[in-house]
């Protein structure tokens, strides 16, 4: 079985879900990750501060 292709039988196909892989891969974290890991960052702080004021 010589068969090289990595996803599918067919070439075309095969080539086109590489590439849409490929260029996933190359995408960068945009800003909504920065502000979710600052919100995150805040929430417990926010919440002590809550606890310890009352």
């Amino acid at each position: 079985m010589d068969d090289d292709n990595i996803f599918d039988k067919d070439d075309a196909l095969d080539f086109i879900i590489y590439e849409k892989m490929e260029g996933s891969e190359n995408r960068r974290p945009g800003k909504g990750c920065l502000s979710m890991i600052v919100f995150l960052a805040l929430v417990p702080l926010a919440g002590c501060y809550m606890a310890l004021s009352f």
